[in-house]
């Protein structure tokens, strides 16, 4: 019966030598092919690579992207040219309210034109309305500005013209010159 250890009979030189325990043999070489298996396991199991995933994941990521972009681009269109409509709706009650009855509409319209211009409208089209409430002395004038919002370069989107519009009403100036 062979133990793989030695027996203590054996070291005294009592009883019958075993045979020589054999160092365990060293492993030649690995090949670069085999280091490199290697170090894709851990704890002995083999890792799963992963090479190209990060490719694939851009095929499919991209296009969400590219529209997530331009449904931002989009809002902010849509937000700056509210924005621009209701400062150009007040603008324009303010400056029809200070007018005479007959060139309310006339001075609302291009007090809005201009003001549209100077901040750089969003809007592919726009449009006025003036409309006057009560007597010339103790009366208001409301203003409505509408605009079709610029969709230039969101036609992936497949959004339609969108339409902002704001009103606006002031109190007409007793004391205007």
């Amino acid at each position: 019966m062979n133990f793989p250890f030695r027996d203590s009979r054996v070291t005294q030189g009592i009883g019958p030598e075993l045979e020589p325990e054999l160092e365990p043999e060293m492993e030649p070489e690995m090949e670069p092919e085999l280091e490199m298996d290697s170090m894709f396991r851990i704890l002995g199991r083999p890792v799963r690579r992963d090479s190209g995933s990060v490719t694939v994941e851009m095929v499919l990521l991209a296009p969400v992207l590219v529209l997530l972009t331009l449904f931002i681009v989009f809002l902010g269109r849509a937000g700056g040219a509210a924005q621009q409509v209701r400062h150009a709706a007040d603008v324009g009650a303010r400056a029809a309210s200070q007018a005479s009855r007959s060139t309310m509409h006339n001075v609302a319209a291009s007090a809005v034109t201009s003001d549209l211009a100077d901040n750089g409208v969003n809007c592919t089209s726009t449009g006025v309305s003036v409309v006057v409430n009560g007597t010339l002395e103790a009366g208001s004038v409301t203003v409505t500005v509408t605009c079709t919002v610029n969709t230039d370069g969101t036609s992936l989107l497949g959004v339609g013209a969108r339409a902002v519009s704001a009103r606006s009403t002031e109190v007409i100036d007793r004391y205007r010159s």
